[in-house]
């Protein structure tokens, strides 16, 4: 790994947080959505690193070991850890290969969140419906991140339909790209009802107004949202049907119950590679995802139950 790539805060590790502010993710999805390239990206966005590695350079925090060097793909899952607006969000990155799924597994048992990862330019694969199959056993919260956008063949709805088809309606759109392909720079967030549009080099984009050409596309999305958050709280839906709309926080309330309850899987935008999309992720990890304290009790084999904030405890360190 370069030493200029991986220069982690000295004084990263001495800041402590309560549990509610931690949170636990899991990257998953078929051979080469770009799960490590994400995480790299949510390690620079946060400033862990100053630069950002590459797959292909053989340079990224997460594929250090010298077999994922000679594959060119991560072969292990790999504990990492970054900060975002005073939450700590600790990250597994898993293997996508087919044959790999047994370091997806544990993986699995552990986080909190799942962030299940879909080629843009492929939409749901064989990988992805395997990885799914396990996700299904542990019955954790997912969040649906279509990344690639910039990819000459992109193509969003399709691959939020293929989504629908494979994973049922919870299936949720918080965002859509304005513009996909060689020209993607432009993201309409439906929880905020702004669009974010980001400069060539990625990173932190520009907020502005939803374009008159758009609002009737947005207006529409949103509406759907604000019913997804609503159904999943009684008095959210008293509220919802007495004043016809919900404000920003109802709706993150609603979004995390219906996460808890598995009806509602929120779909971002992403393309990590440009480093588009990963800050606005990271913050509905934190202010939307469970923390390990939320999630309800694990039955265990013999009979009983044990806090998942209690699982976290037998976790190992992570990188940096």
């Amino acid at each position: 790994m370069a030493e200029d790539t991986f220069t982690p805060n000295p004084f990263h590790a001495m800041k402590t947080f309560d549990a509610k502010h931690i949170k636990n993710i899991v990257l998953l999805g078929s051979h080469g959505c770009g799960k490590t390239t994400l995480a790299e990206t949510m390690l620079f966005e946060a400033g862990l690193i100053q630069r950002r590695g590459r797959v292909e350079d053989k340079n990224t925090v997460s594929d250090y070991h010298e077999l994922e060097h000679e594959r060119g793909s991560s072969v292990y899952s790999t504990a990492l850890h970054t900060e975002w607006r005073n939450y700590k969000i600790n990250i597994i990155d898993t293997p996508g290969l087919d044959d790999l799924v047994g370091e997806t597994i544990p993986a699995l048992r552990v986080a909190d969140t799942c962030v299940l990862l879909l080629n843009a330019h492929h939409g749901v694969e064989v990988g992805t419906d395997l990885v799914w199959e396990h996700m299904q056993r542990y019955e954790r919260p997912v969040i649906i991140g279509v990344n690639q956008l910039d990819h000459p063949n992109a193509d969003f709805d399709a691959t939020v339909a293929q989504a629908k088809e494979h994973f049922g309606s919870a299936v949720t759109v918080m965002q859509y790209p304005v513009d996909q392909g060689d020209g993607f720079h432009r993201i309409i967030d439906l929880l905020k009802m702004t669009m974010y549009v980001f400069k060539d080099a990625g990173g932190k984009p520009e907020k502005q107004a939803i374009p008159a050409s758009e609002l009737e596309k947005a207006n529409s999305l949103h509406k759907d949202l604000v019913e997804k958050a609503a159904e999943n709280d009684e008095a959210l839906m008293e509220h919802y049907f007495e004043k016809g709309e919900l404000d920003e926080d109802e709706m993150r309330i609603g979004l995390k119950q219906g996460m808890m309850k598995r009806t509602c899987f929120p779909v971002f935008c992403l393309s990590a590679l440009r480093n588009m999309g990963s800050g606005r992720l990271m913050g509905f990890i934190d202010n939307v995802a469970p923390s390990a304290i939320e999630m309800p009790a694990e039955e265990l084999g013999g009979g009983g139950t044990l806090c998942r904030a209690m699982v976290r405890q037998c976790s190992s360190p992570s990188r940096p």
